[in-house]
């Protein structure tokens, strides 16, 4: 960056039709913008060692991307309006109808288990796992145990275990990437009886 004197001007402008690129290489940049027109688009990429950016929005319909890539982020949201939604991921991707659940029934013997659904995860898509439930759909005993298992390949993911059945919801969901297989499997010990059990794993897809 070249040695240029300090420079600071104000600018205001009116009209129908404004477009104004900005390129600016500077140690520091302080730049208060305000805007009042019908429709704004505006593009913004900043590099820099530390930003801060305070944005105010009024507006009756509002659309914002937001890219951080940063070591530490402070946001703070303040919305007023009259519909607002902010998603996390999971249930964002279940809005975008990108929300899978697998389903399955098997017959499993006593001290025995059995593969209830698999899933092999798309070319370009990145699955995670959110969840999963399983218990008994027989009455003809009661096992004093029951396991839950989620494996890729031979390798074994997660266990979740319980006496007649649950479900576990998982606050960090699992990763499986393209061509990676999920499998579901539950057990039952203790029943005396061979039992038709039940369950179900879910999660959603995404762009790798």
């Amino acid at each position: 960056m070249g040695d240029y004197p300090d420079w600071t001007r104000l600018f205001y402008l009116t009209g129908t039709d404004i477009t104004i690129p900005i390129s600016i290489d500077a140690v520091t940049v302080i730049l208060p913008i305000s805007i009042d027109a019908v429709t704004v688009t505006l593009d913004i990429n900043i590099v820099a060692s530390d930003i801060t950016m305070p944005v105010s929005i009024e507006a009756s319909t509002v659309t914002l991307d937001v890219s951080i890539s940063a070591a530490t982020v402070t946001i703070d949201i303040n919305f007023s309006d009259q519909s607002v939604a902010v998603f996390d991921a999971a249930k964002w991707f279940a809005h975008q109808a990108q929300q899978y659940v697998f389903v399955g029934t098997g017959n499993a013997a006593d001290d025995g288990g059995v593969l209830l659904a698999t899933y092999t995860v798309a070319a370009g898509k990145n699955f995670y796992v959110c969840g999963l439930s399983y218990g008994i759909q027989d009455a003809d005993g009661a096992p004093k145990y029951m396991m839950a298992r989620i494996d890729r390949a031979a390798t074994d993911i997660l266990y979740a275990g319980s006496a007649v059945g649950g479900f576990l919801i998982l606050d960090m969901p699992l990763r499986f990437v393209a061509g990676q297989t999920i499998n579901y499997r539950v057990w039952q010990y203790g029943s005396g009886f061979t039992l038709t059990l039940g369950g179900a794993f879910w999660g959603y897809l995404e762009d790798a």
